[in-house]
């Protein structure tokens, strides 16, 4: 029994570490993002800086459109 649980354990510690990465790795990207889109706009290149945001802000809702839909029950009073 002990042997079940350290290894649930060690599933457990290694997704937390892959999401740890995954979330660190996506703050990273944005971060890159923001420093290039304002190397651009001190440069006085406003549209080039905008364009790189929105293309930025454009990928993260791609990510967070639901895969599913959730049937939502309707409350009456």
């Amino acid at each position: 029994m002990l042997v079940g649980i350290k290894n649930a354990l060690s599933k457990t510690e290694s997704f937390k570490e892959e999401e740890f990465m995954k979330r660190l790795r996506d703050f990273l990207n944005r971060f890159c993002d923001y420093m290039a889109a304002i190397s651009f706009a001190e440069a006085g290149e406003f549209d080039t800086a905008r364009e790189i945001l929105r293309e930025t802000n454009r990928d993260r809702q791609i990510k967070r459109q639901r895969t599913t839909q959730v049937k939502r029950f309707q409350m009456r009073a």
